[in-house]
């Protein structure tokens, strides 16, 4: 069997393969960094610097002023709410205090209203006296105590008309009186007549007053 073999081996001529080339890949030239792309790492770390400074200057040096800011608003706020309020409890005096004195206006015209009218009743009343005094003196025949009395009479008229009441109220006092003072001494009886009729006029303006 080992004689056959080597024959064939023999027999059989050698072949020799063709050699394989190996391609090695060229390495490309790597491109050069631009200015622009080496520049950007440190504007980068200059604009992080910028913006953390102006951080710490903004936390350190305004941030205190923008509390205190704040705080101070806040005062004022308040404080003008208490304004407002103060301001609506003094409008609400005010109105209050309007009224009071409304009231009290009222009630001064109608005291002064009153005490006119007092007065002038008070006026009156005397006039009415001494009037009656006139005649009272006439009737006595004392023609002197007639005559005072009459004087009297003539100065009550006169404070009459300085008062505020209708001048046609007193139409024919003063000649009325006149005539008992003429009639005085000559004719006592007309002065007495004069004086009645004085007296009269006078309850009867009394009585139209008090309507």
């Amino acid at each position: 069997m080992e004689p056959t073999q080597e024959v064939q081996s023999e027999d059989t001529p050698h072949v020799e393969e063709p050699k394989k080339e190996v391609i090695t890949p060229k390495e490309e030239p790597k491109p050069s960094k631009s200015f622009g792309v080496k520049l950007l790492p440190w504007v980068i770390t200059i604009a992080v610097a910028f913006i953390g400074g102006l951080a710490v200057l903004f936390f350190t040096l305004y941030q205190p002023k923008v509390t205190t800011f704040i705080a101070d608003l806040k005062a004022a706020q308040e404080a003008a709410s208490t304004a407002s309020q103060k301001l609506s409890t003094a409008e609400t005096d005010l109105a209050l205090a309007q009224t009071n004195l409304q009231t009290a206006n009222a009630t001064i015209d109608d005291l002064t209203a009153q005490l006119t009218d007092t007065q002038l009743f008070s006026l009156i009343y005397k006039f009415q006296a001494d009037v009656n005094a006139a005649r009272v003196a006439l009737l006595k025949l004392d023609p002197a105590s007639s005559l005072q009395a009459l004087n009297f009479i003539k100065q009550d008229l006169a404070d009459l008309e300085k008062t505020t009441l209708d001048p046609d109220a007193l139409a024919g006092f003063k000649e009325r009186i006149a005539s008992a003072e003429a009639n005085l001494e000559t004719d006592p009886a007309k002065s007495v007549d004069s004086l009645d009729t004085l007296y009269n006029n006078l309850l009867f303006l009394i009585s139209n007053l008090k309507k």
